[in-house]
């Protein structure tokens, strides 16, 4: 059966019960429960009223007595029973712990009431929202659960504190709004209705303007200026002021019967006698049902029945929707840490929650969607593997555009001959450049036509109107070897000179290298940073993670530093390799222009071929022509040329490799070493604000409340 129906199965007096359980576990203070409160300004009767209904003495005088609200649970039994116990409304560690006592007899109620309201004067409470709870059953009692709130006063005597009419005021407005209390209004029968403050409070702009949910009570009958009983009849018959509850007048007993000791049940009998007797108030002019203190039981008990029933479903679902909120803010605010092993719990997950993120960002496993997902405009890329990889890739192009590469200066077309080394630039879009050795050259009236056996091996046509010209020069070559010479002879290459030359290149292999370096530690600092902010932990883990990190990667970058300068210094001061390619790369620049040059002259027509076109390609290589400085230079360029092709192609992967070796796994390890930390640190790391703590346990005993409520509302058959 849905909740709808639950209302609808239980019985009435089950019904009533299980408001009353509620109320018990405190769910009063989280959602509102059905109930009737009685409210009224100070010696309107209110006291008396209470004590005709339930048959049980209040305290009544001319001074202020109540000082909190005090609910009143009656039942049918067969035999008498009850307890009388002080119920806080809110968290009070200063207050006295009050045990509920158990009671024999009606009598022993009043000294109990007394005695707790003592309790809460001596607490410094003149005016409380702790609870004077009365629960009694006995074959005298109806099945009604009344709230008995303190009375509004207008003044005070002159040792009573002013603060009290405000302090009054709020308490019974607390009540007032809540939109399951039916207002039980008690308004003296001897007092102009318009001056009646509860009244205004009622129908005030959200209260119960229109009505609804107050029943107003009519006390002091017999007090009433003769000749003012018809205004008060209108009043009773909802004729002056309509109230959708209506009217009902009583007569309980005054001040002069308590003092000549009548009692509850005489003053009942009194009553009866008076409505039965007085002229403005038998049933000729007012029915029966609007008066007397036994119609008010019978009324009352079917008007807490009737909101009972009617509202129940929405206290039910109101329950799991608290609930729900409030196991949501306990989420938030995490589990509590006031024990080792919770702590140690908490803080290794957040550690291994850390350690799984950061390990698969540099390992290149992209498992975690959350942490690994799409980069938008608001989001940055996690995914350490692939950003540093599109680096590297840039770095292997820096270094490689660092390779030797040939001087060329502008050359004019009649001074090339065939085997000059040259750079042809096309003048006319698409710009073209190329490099090769000239096989042959014609001279026409209006251009030079040459062609070209290019470095790819294929040839190619130009001429002196579309294109520059520039022959391969060797003075720069000339001008490091003079500038690095020592006593070596110049009829050969000189290793120093060679040494001096290498160091020159490498060092510009330094800013890529730093480069690479200092985006490899960027990268994986904000990718370290964001994988403990994306951790759902506390803020005093995370930052405590962030300082052991950094602490981590700093002393990681001053060793990863001194190994990329030993290896540059390395590269700079001993150039080496046993690479067979050094050797295949320095012959292929020392012979295979010159021999594809003496092939390019073979005429598949049969021709013969010219000696004086050989002669000349031959001079141009330096064969019996070329000076000392000439040959030494040429040497010298192809060893360099030949040496760093090979040892940029190792240094490009070393680099990597180096800053995965010192950085990257050192990282991962010492991460995992660094991280673990005592109990006594954690004690201190983990040690909650007492505010976080204060709320903690405030939302527990909501929680407790909510959850004891949801169970006694299961236990109900339907």
């Amino acid at each position: 059966m849905g909740l709808d129906g639950i209302g609808a199965t239980l019985e009435s007096t089950r019904s009533r019960e299980l408001i009353d359980k509620l109320r018990e576990h405190g769910l009063d203070k989280h959602v509102e429960l059905p109930q009737v409160a009685i409210m009224g300004d100070t010696s309107s009767g209110k006291s008396s009223v209470l004590t005709a209904l339930s048959g049980i003495t209040f305290p009544s005088s001319s001074e202020l007595t109540t000082r909190c609200p005090t609910q009143l649970v009656l039942s049918y039994a067969a035999e008498f029973s009850g307890f009388v116990t002080l119920q806080r409304y809110g968290q009070n560690s200063a207050a006295t712990i009050v045990k509920p006592t158990q009671i024999f007899s009606k009598s022993e109620i009043t000294d109990e009431i007394e005695r707790l309201t003592k309790v809460l004067i001596a607490e410094g409470q003149e005016i409380s929202d702790d609870s004077i709870v009365i629960k009694v059953s006995g074959p005298e009692f109806p099945n009604l659960t009344l709230i008995d709130l303190p009375g509004l006063v207008h003044t005070v005597e002159s040792e009573e504190k002013k603060s009290m009419i405000p302090r009054i005021r709020a308490l019974v407005t607390r009540y007032l709004t809540q939109a399951r209390t039916v207002i039980l209004a008690v308004v003296p029968g001897n007092v102009d209705f318009h001056n009646s403050e509860i009244l205004q409070l009622a129908e005030s702009d959200g209260v119960d303007p229109d009505g609804n949910r107050t029943q107003a009570i009519i006390t002091k009958l017999d007090l009433i200026d003769q000749g003012a009983e018809e205004g008060v009849v209108d009043l009773l018959l909802n004729k002056k002021k309509v109230l959708k509850l209506g009217y009902h007048a009583v007569k309980c007993r005054g001040q002069k019967d308590l003092n000549d000791g009548v009692t509850i049940e005489k003053g009942i009998q009194n009553e009866e006698l008076f409505f039965e007797t007085s002229p403005s108030w038998n049933s000729k002019y007012v029915p029966d049902e609007l008066k007397g203190i036994r119609n008010l039981r019978e009324k009352l008990v079917l008007l807490l029945e009737e909101i009972i029933l009617l509202e129940l479903p929405n206290v039910i679902r109101e329950i799991d929707v608290k609930l729900e909120e409030c196991e949501g803010k306990l989420h938030q605010l995490g589990e509590p840490m006031c024990t080792e092993s919770a702590r140690r719990v908490y803080y290794s997950k957040c550690k291994d929650s850390y350690v799984d993120r950061t390990t698969s960002a540099l390992k290149g496993t992209y498992d975690d969607s959350n942490f690994f997902r799409e980069v938008s405009e608001t989001s940055e890329d996690n995914r350490f593997r692939a950003l540093v990889r599109k680096n590297e890739e840039t770095f292997r192009k820096e270094i490689s555009s660092r390779l030797h590469k040939h001087d060329y200066v502008k050359a004019d077309p009649k001074d090339l001959s065939i085997g000059d080394g040259v750079e042809v630039m096309r003048t006319y879009p698409p710009n073209e450049e190329h490099h090769g050795y000239i096989l042959h050259k014609e001279r026409d009236a209006r251009f030079y036509y040459i062609r070209v056996l290019k470095d790819d091996g294929t040839t190619g046509e130009f001429n002196s109107t579309d294109c520059e010209f520039r022959r391969k020069s060797l003075s720069k070559i000339k001008e490091m070897i003079e500038s690095n010479r020592g006593d070596e002879l110049s009829i050969f290459p000189s290793y120093p000179v060679f040494c001096s030359i290498v160091r020159n290149y490498v060092g510009s292999w330094e800013k890529p290298t730093m480069d690479l370096f200092h985006l490899y530690d960027s990268a994986l600092s904000r990718v370290s940073t964001r994988a403990i902010e994306g951790l759902k932990f506390n803020d005093s883990t995370k930052n405590f993670l962030q300082s052991k990190i950094s602490a981590i990667l700093d002393e990681l970058k001053g060793l990863v530093r001194s190994e990329l300068g030993r290896k540059l210094e390395s590269e700079r001061m001993r150039p080496y390799t046993l690479n067979h390619y050094l050797i295949d790369n320095f012959m292929k620049k020392r012979h295979e222009p010159l021999l594809n040059s003496i092939r390019a002259l073979d005429n598949p027509s049969g021709a013969q071929v010219s000696v004086t076109a050989v002669l000349a390609i031959l001079e141009n290589f330096g064969v019996g022509k070329s000076s000392n400085e000439d040959y030494v230079a040429q040497e010298t360029e192809h060893a360099v040329s030949s040496y760093i092709k090979v040892a940029s192609k190792r240094f490009i992967d070393e680099i990597p490799r180096l800053l995965n070796d010192y950085l990257l796994d050192p990282f991962l390890k010492l991460v995992k070493e660094q991280l673990n930390v005592t109990d006594a640190t954690l004690a201190t790391l983990l040690a909650e604000k007492p505010r976080i703590v204060r709320e903690r346990e405030r939302l527990n005993e909501v929680k407790t409340s909510l959850r004891a409520s949801k169970e006694e509302v299961l236990k109900v058959k339907m």
